[in-house]
């Protein structure tokens, strides 16, 4: 009497197309999740700006006087973090944040700046950026931040990639 033995197993073939399948994968998901960890870390840099924004927001809505673009370059307080390297405010409220370029690695040289724009209402869908010599006592619409399309004027200094930005730093305002 014979025995014959059932060999179980993969075969080398099998197997070189098991990893050549796992090599592709890989390929495929680093630069996406490397990329979706940059937006992750940009995300941060609209973080860092919150306190500004609460200072120029109760700025426009609080103070007697009309024209604001000094207290609006001393109100807000400098704050770096893990991927901020500096936060400021410019005279018509404009907040600038700066990333780290060493630990925002995916950023080209020099673009690594997110700006957020205060905007108001000037009449029924008509919105502009707003201007510091006539902020007092204005009121606050909204803010536009990153790279914005459409008929608006309102334009930022945001040096960061459109593929970086948060959702909702894209597409047109309001």
């Amino acid at each position: 009497m014979r025995r014959h033995l059932a060999q179980s197993g993969f075969t080398l073939i099998e197997l070189m197309i098991v990893v050549a399948i796992v090599g592709i994968m890989a390929a495929v998901a680093l630069p996406a999740y490397q990329d979706y960890t940059t937006r992750t870390k940009v995300t941060e840099l609209i973080l860092a700006a919150a306190p500004c924004r609460l200072v120029v927001s109760e700025l426009v809505q609080t103070a007697p006087e009309a024209d604001l673009s000094k207290r609006f370059t001393e109100g807000c307080p400098p704050q770096a973090t893990k991927y901020v390297e500096s936060v400021a405010t410019d005279k018509n409220g404009q907040i600038a944040v700066t990333g780290k370029r060493a630990t925002l690695a995916k950023l080209e040289e020099g673009k690594n700046v997110l700006t957020l724009t205060p905007v108001i209402r000037k009449s029924e869908g008509v919105f502009e950026a707003l201007d510091g010599t006539t902020a007092g006592n204005a009121q606050l619409h909204g803010w536009a931040c990153g790279a914005r399309e459409g008929s608006t004027p309102i334009k930022g200094n945001t040096t960061i990639e459109a593929k970086y930005l948060p959702g909702s730093c894209q597409g047109s305002y309001p």
